[in-house]
């Protein structure tokens, strides 16, 4: 389990990214060349090499770029009606003529795909059950301008969306769960570990409602912890610049003596531009199968079968599993 250590500096929130089975200690000094794990991380960084090599974990809407003046953490794109933002782009998004389309393992650059229930048509996303072919003998009437976008003006209702169909908006329901869902005022239907429900988004003031909440919402007075990188219960929550303070979201100032502030025990390296150094066996600690060890092949570290199964080279080979 990959594990996030948490740091609140007022307004800039910091994460490094580390493995909780391995027992590693982090210090200031390791924060900007922390080159470990580089081979064993996530599909999305092992996409982009250099993201690997140092492990950057980005703040909440910025994702890690490798350009060619560095590594630099960017903002999410804002994605289209019925999309959202992935990291790991898949190949095979559904379309209306391919609902179910066959995946393998690999991932495309980070980009705006549909949302879980909807499919590709005509470049949006839309519910499948709005799938339905044009018969060519039908007259379609372009709209004038006034008409381009009738889902403009349409406010529909909790648990519906806007689409266009026959040239006009229409509020249809949300696939999945919350379809068959009525929440009540000031309430909204979200999906949560498979169960659709009904959360408040009547939210304080300083406060944001989040879908994917965190589990370490910054407070004052807090010191480092380690923050698992998964999403809470659909909430209210701290805006970034707040921290929480008796039920409340202040700023760094109001939460009051210096030693109540929010404290951070490393710099500020999350939009720095960094160059990592050379990977290999020597600087990365490489975790191999069993019966393999770490070898330098053409100047990049891989794992090798080792000659006997009795042999055992260093203590960066894993004993299995």
């Amino acid at each position: 389990m990959l594990l996030e250590t948490y740091f609140s500096d007022f307004s800039t929130t910091q994460f490094i990214s580390i493995c909780d089975k391995c027992k590693r200690v982090v210090t200031d000094d390791m924060i900007s060349v922390f080159p470990i794990f580089a081979l064993t991380t996530s599909d999305y960084y092992e996409n982009i090499p250099r993201c690997a090599e140092v492990r950057v974990k980005c703040m909440a809407g910025h994702h890690c770029e490798d350009t060619s003046s560095g590594i630099s953490c960017a903002p999410d794109p804002t994605c289209k009606a019925n999309e959202e933002f992935q990291l790991l782009s898949l190949s095979c998004e559904p379309t209306c003529d391919n609902k179910n389309p066959p995946c393998d393992d690999s991932y495309g650059p980070p980009a705006c795909q549909c949302k879980k229930g909807f499919v590709r048509k005509n470049g949006q996303c839309v519910n499948p059950n709005r799938c339905r072919k044009v018969n060519p003998t039908d007259i379609i009437k372009r709209p004038t301008l006034k008409e381009e976008n009738p889902c403009a003006t349409l406010k529909c209702g909790s648990n519906f969306y806007c689409e266009i169909i026959d040239g006009t908006g229409q509020c249809v329901p949300n696939p999945g769960p919350c379809a068959s869902v009525r929440c009540g005022f000031n309430t909204t239907c979200f999906e949560f570990e498979g169960s659709a429900g009904c959360y408040s988004t009547n939210c304080g003031i300083n406060e944001e409602f989040r879908s994917c909440s965190s589990h370490c919402e910054p407070t004052c007075g807090r010191e480092d912890i380690f923050c698992i990188q998964s999403c809470g219960v659909p909430q209210c929550q701290c805006k970034p610049g707040y921290f929480r303070k008796n039920g409340k979201c202040v700023s760094a100032t109001e939460c009051g003596t210096s030693s109540n502030r929010p404290k951070s025990t490393t710099r500020n390296y999350v939009d720095e531009l960094i160059t990592p150094p050379p990977l290999n066996c020597s600087t990365a600690l490489i975790l191999c199968d069993k019966d393999h060890h770490c070898e330098d092949l053409n100047g990049k570290p891989n794992c090798v079968k080792n000659e006997g199964s009795s042999k055992r080279i260093g203590s960066r080979s894993r004993q299995g599993r």
